[in-house]
């Protein structure tokens, strides 16, 4: 009967989610920024204390749940990418699938159920493009005598691996026992936006701005560490904390040297958690009013 149940909720959930990312009017077409959007559908064990923590690439979202009732309950969570257009060979994160997610529960690996759709001008084509032996996500990798046997959709031939969009999601469902509380931990490499920019030019000073700094603070923070001049590498994290309905979120940055581009990371900025000119890493904190995702922006030295 448990069984019963949780296939049932795990069912829902995956429904549910497809739905959402169907109907997401913004698809995020610049390379190599993917969020991977984290949700819940089902509250009964009340999330707090989350913890966020960015370490190189990698992800850790941590949130306390407390089950507060004298019988156990099951809380339902999602995760899923940007209804992709296209994926280009070329970019430097071609997989953009989260597939390395993993998520655990006081040390105890969950369970996750994947779904993968594809969709045409909003309808459904998941099943005609798997039966063409095609992965769901568009790729201009996907062999062109394969796509032709897609039959047309909305009375439109389709001949291109790019001429659908599609998405993927996990869904899981955490069993707590009555009266305690336990740790969900999830885990994932992030994909972020990153760039070489100069100090002195417009777009940095935007990207500072967008992120609660001082451009003129923070160059100057850059100029004493004698890369003020020249170019710096940016990179932006996108994180969700949707699921806390704006509770505080405790973030770590341990970004250490080097970064996974070989650069030399400076400082970061997180609107809520630093300074305008920027905090030094590794970075700690609390934002007390987090909105529904976190961008944190790490200032880098590039490699030599």
């Amino acid at each position: 009967m448990a069984c019963q149940m949780m296939k049932n909720a795990k069912r829902m959930l995956v429904g549910a989610v497809a739905m959402m990312a169907a109907a997401c009017a913004h698809a995020f077409e610049f390379e190599d920024a993917v969020p991977l959007m984290i949700g819940a559908m089902q509250r009964n064990a009340r999330p707090s204390d989350i913890d966020v923590s960015l370490d190189g690439k990698a992800v850790t979202v941590a949130a306390r749940l407390r089950n507060e009732t004298h019988a156990w309950v099951k809380s339902g969570y999602y995760a899923y990418t940007p209804l992709f257009h296209r994926l280009g060979a070329g970019e430097e994160n071609y997989e953009k699938s989260f597939s390395d997610l993993k998520v655990a529960f006081d040390g105890t690996a969950i369970p996750l159920v994947a779904e993968r759709r594809a969709f045409f001008l909003g309808k459904d084509m998941t099943g005609e493009v798997r039966a063409a032996g095609l992965d769901t996500l568009p790729s201009e990798e996907h062999d062109p005598a394969q796509v032709t046997r897609i039959k047309p959709q909305l009375g439109m031939k389709l001949n291109d691996g790019r001429d659908w969009e599609g998405f993927v999601s996990y869904t899981w469902v955490i069993p707590v026992p009555p009266d305690s509380t336990g740790v969900m931990t999830i885990r994932y490499q992030a994909l972020p936006q990153f760039s070489l920019e100069e100090v002195t030019s417009a777009r940095f000073a935007r990207l500072v701005e967008q992120h609660c700094g001082d451009a003129a603070r923070v160059t100057q923070r850059l100029r004493a560490m004698e890369t003020g001049s020249g170019q710096i590498l940016v990179q932006r994290y996108v994180v969700s904390v949707s699921f806390m309905n704006r509770s505080p979120v405790k973030v770590s940055l341990s970004q250490l040297s080097p970064d996974w581009m070989g650069g030399q990371p400076l400082l970061s900025l997180v609107c809520g958690l630093t300074s305008r000119d920027g905090a030094a890493l590794p970075a700690t904190g609390t934002i007390d009013d987090a909105d529904a995702a976190l961008s944190i922006l790490v200032i880098s030295r590039p490699a030599r």
